[in-house]
């Protein structure tokens, strides 16, 4: 089966400039502009522009942001972390780990970060939840697109795990129990369909999004009980070099810098000191 992409590659700049660049792709025989079947409806009232005391502002209202946002629900953020990757690098790259089911386009961010957003839920699922994924040695760091990521501040801290709660009753296997039980851990991504057919009892599994800068939960406290959170899968990652063999704090990355760092320093000090008269 041949696989269509659309190749969305605008050098350095915001994904929100993106969405006004012209792109055209080659689609069933067609050439169009990539946007042209994803048009977002516009409302009166969707858009106000107002004088205020730091000059004129635009304001989109929240219902206008929804519809803006929806298309890009499959969306992942990726950084090669340690590395630099090239935009049809990581686009060979892409197709030969997950393999895409439909057609998939990329758009190329300041500060080598990348959004990919796939037309297929199956295919945004595997590529957040079945890796993690290596490329030339190094980690590929995939995270939820979020509307408010931002590549000139934002630094890659999170991974995707199963996250297991053993022990939990089976009268809480709701979406919006398990949901929130995961958002306390990290971010919810998934809801393991087993989990949310109430069809294992033994233990509630979900895929979570967690800050590996912050000390990982233990337990999650649910109606006066404390129930453990048991994390599957959860690669140990240096975010120092970008590979998965070791920890940031036996870095050999790191363990030159500090020591540069030290000698930087006693440098400095032998400069300051005065020397006996």
């Amino acid at each position: 089966m041949s696989l269509c992409l659309d190749h969305l590659h605008p050098t350095r700049t915001n994904w929100l400039l993106a969405l006004l660049l012209v792109v055209r792709t080659i689609h069933g025989g067609k050439t169009r502009k990539w946007w042209e079947d994803e048009e977002v409806e516009n409302e009166e009232g969707d858009i106000v522009v107002e004088e205020g005391e730091n000059g004129v502002a635009v304001k989109l209202f929240d219902a206008f942001k929804t519809r803006l946002n929806k298309p890009w629900e499959n969306a992942v953020i990726v950084k090669l972390l340690g590395k630099s990757i090239g935009y049809r690098t990581l686009l060979l790259k892409i197709q030969t780990l997950w393999k895409p089911s439909s057609p998939f386009r990329i758009v190329d961010l300041d500060n080598n970060f990348f959004i990919i957003r796939f037309q297929s839920q199956a295919d945004y699922y595997h590529a957040l939840i079945d890796g993690p994924w290596v490329i030339f040695g190094s980690v590929l760091s995939v995270q939820p697109w979020s509307p408010d990521f931002n590549p000139a501040k934002d630094s890659v801290d999170k991974v995707v795990c199963w996250v297991r709660f053993p022990g939990l009753s089976p009268t809480r296997y709701h979406t919006k129990v398990l949901t929130t039980m995961g958002n306390v851990v990290g971010s919810t991504v998934k809801i393991d369909t087993m989990t949310e057919k109430a069809k294992r009892g033994k233990f509630a599994k979900l895929a979570v999004a967690v800050d590996l800068t912050q000390p990982l939960k233990g337990v999650v406290r649910l109606d006066e009980k404390d129930i453990q959170v048991s994390y599957e899968g959860l690669p140990t990652i240096c975010f120092t070099c970008g590979r998965i063999d070791h920890s940031p704090l036996v870095c050999p990355m790191r363990s030159r810098a500090l020591g540069k760092e030290q000698q930087l320093s006693e440098g400095q000090e032998s400069v300051d000191t005065p020397s006996p008269g």
